[in-house]
């Protein structure tokens, strides 16, 4: 499988949280470590494919993003994802 083209990826978080970006339903690139803030280089979100994040607290407690979905225009800027109070914003 040829490498989609991706952006960088940040997040912030008022809670502890680990995290695991989902391409559809497979899987892809994560940090099972509670931090409150992420980074992840190398074109880790795709271009032109739905993209949710899933946060796990340390209580256990999982929380989905709302769908990001670049288009091909979109370029090569980084995209951050915060997470405060219960809700979600995606910066892009």
């Amino acid at each position: 499988i040829k490498k989609w083209p991706g952006v960088d990826f940040s997040m912030t978080s008022d809670i502890a949280v680990g995290f695991e970006i989902y391409y559809g339903t497979i899987g892809g690139s994560g940090n099972i470590g509670y931090k409150t803030s992420h980074t992840l280089t190398g074109g880790v979100i795709p271009i032109d494919l739905d993209v949710t994040v899933k946060l796990t607290d340390q209580a256990g407690n999982t929380y989905i993003s709302p769908i990001l979905h670049l288009p091909r225009s979109y370029g090569c800027a980084p995209v951050k994802l915060t997470f405060s109070g219960g809700q979600f914003n995606w910066q892009y």
